[in-house]
């Protein structure tokens, strides 16, 4: 089997303080957990009671022989878990985990938002992913957000989640979607505990919360500021939206439809039918842009993914409308150098990364982008480049601000007419959305939370790794429904020179 990259910053990160030239995967696993004892020794572990030096807990690792799951909440797992148990491949527990897991954090990443997929199918040998950000809707042009800013309601994306968990079922899985859909349906209808994180999250959020009325029934149903951990959260709307789309696909197949059919109708029910009508008519009253017919014509696709070759791994990532080229610019420049040599986690070492990363996010800015509408500059996401960009790292002197972007296409470390500096006075960023309507908003958004990653591998070596995002606190629910749609278009830029410019129809780069 090829090695699998996930396009997970935080992955990329760790493989990059675990990796250095000419190093065997041994002396590398024991180089890394030697910088890991040395890290959280204070803490004295009992580890060492059955392994002499051990500093792990002492109940035992996690193994397996038949498949493993991993999940931002143990429903979602156990979920996931019991289709493998019964027979199902990744696909189908990646499915089904996660359509549950964003049933319970609807604060943290809920129906519906973001979910960029990314699959390693042991049948084909292939690493293939399906584009996990929605459009933006037909009447979200640069002159609308320039003249009425940025707002919880005008940064409605179209959702991604739905088709990407049936894409994936019905092209690779085994399952229906009502057999998938089970274990959420169960969640929405029964219930699970309030925990912790969610608790302070929705503290947190409050003002946001109240904003808008179906939001406070939702997430106060005992009164505000009287939720309690282990309080039973229902969302019996997203189970009405569910038995929806299950009554869709079985109709398909009482007709004598496919199981593809069925998938294919239950997708329908959501993008076509009444639910999308109900956001039309919601967004409609609350001056809004989102359209029927936005939600109606939205197909995402299947793409072959980027990648780089980083000391002897193969990392794969989404194209522009993920977080995934900014790790091909960085592995790019960081395998110039001796990372071992600089020792883990030294000032030496943190001052590089933190550099090279500077480096790569002023590339992103620049020409990362939707792929349709913004291609990426020839020579942008290859070595030589990389060489050409880290001479400008002083080894001595950190970027004082985001550095001036190059010019892949002329393999020039700085492009000519690049900004010098990204500030204006008073230290608050050039970018014009700044001294819009309705930007304090947007900024605050910006510090809540979110986003669970999700990972499945089983027996046959079929790998599904999904990252999915947008909590409905402060972004409105559609009421009835018990969902609602994430605020990404907040992440465009409204600066015409970007890559990521708002535009009608377009992917933001998300992050």
């Amino acid at each position: 089997m090829k090695p699998f990259g996930r396009m997970v910053a935080v992955a990329a990160l760790a493989l990059v303080a675990s990796c250095g030239p000419g190093m065997d995967a041994p002396e590398e696993s024991a180089a890394a957990e030697e910088g890991v004892f040395t890290t959280i020794a204070p803490f004295r572990s009992h580890g060492a009671v059955h392994d002499a030096g051990n500093v792990e807990a002492m109940r035992p690792r996690v193994m397996g022989t038949h498949g493993v799951i991993s999940s931002g909440h143990y429903l979602a797992t156990q979920a996931g878990y019991d289709v493998l148990r019964a027979g199902g491949n990744a696909f189908d527990a990646g499915v089904t985990a996660g359509m549950a897991l964003k049933a319970l954090k609807m604060d943290y990443a809920g129906w519906t938002g973001v979910a960029p997929l990314i699959l390693y199918v042991a049948a084909e040998d292939r690493v293939i992913t399906r584009v996990g950000a929605g459009t933006s809707p037909a009447l979200a042009t640069l002159d609308h957000f320039l003249e009425h800013g940025k707002s919880p309601i005008n940064n409605a994306l179209i959702p991604a989640d739905v088709d990407v968990w049936l894409a994936a079922l019905d092209r690779f899985g085994t399952l229906g979607f009502g057999e998938a859909a089970q274990p959420t349906l169960r969640i929405a209808e029964e219930g699970y505990h309030l925990y912790k994180m969610q608790k302070w999250m929705i503290g947190d959020q409050t003002e946001g919360i109240l904003a808008f009325p179906y939001n406070r029934d939702f997430w106060f149903p005992n009164g505000v500021g009287e939720q309690r951990l282990g309080d039973l959260m229902v969302n019996a709307d997203l189970g009405r939206l569910i038995r929806y789309m299950m009554e869709a696909e079985r109709q398909a197949l009482a007709a004598g439809g496919s199981r593809s059919d069925g998938i294919r109708a239950a997708r329908d029910a959501f993008y076509r039918g009444d639910p999308a009508r109900a956001v039309d008519r919601f967004f409609r009253e609350h001056d809004g842009i989102v359209r029927y017919e936005d939600m109606a014509g939205y197909e995402s696709r299947w793409e072959e993914p980027l990648g780089t070759r980083f000391n002897g791994y193969d990392v794969h990532t989404g194209d522009g409308w993920s977080q995934g080229p900014r790790i091909i610019l960085m592995l790019n420049m960081l395998e110039n150098y001796d990372l071992r040599a600089l020792g883990y986690n030294t000032p030496e070492y943190i001052h590089l990364v933190s550099q090279v990363i500077d480096l790569a996010m002023a590339d992103a800015h620049r020409y990362v982008g939707d792929p349709d509408f913004a291609p990426a500059p020839e020579g942008l996401y290859g070595k030589a480049y990389a060489r050409e960009r880290i001479g400008l790292i002083d080894e001595n002197r950190a970027f004082q601000d985001m550095p001036p972007w190059g010019d892949p296409a002329r393999m020039a470390a700085v492009a000519e007419g690049a900004p010098a500096s990204f500030e204006a006075a008073g230290g608050r960023p050039t970018d014009a959305v700044q001294n819009l309507p309705g930007a304090d908003a947007a900024d605050s958004e910006a510090h809540s939370f979110d986003t669970s990653s999700l990972n499945v591998m089983d027996d046959e070596g079929n790998m599904f790794s999904l990252t999915e995002s947008d909590g409905h606190t402060f972004t409105p629910m559609i009421p009835g429904w018990g969902f609602g749609l994430g605020n990404r278009m907040g992440q465009f830029n409204l600066d015409p020179d970007l890559a990521n410019v708002m535009a009608p129809g377009k992917r933001m780069v998300f992050g």
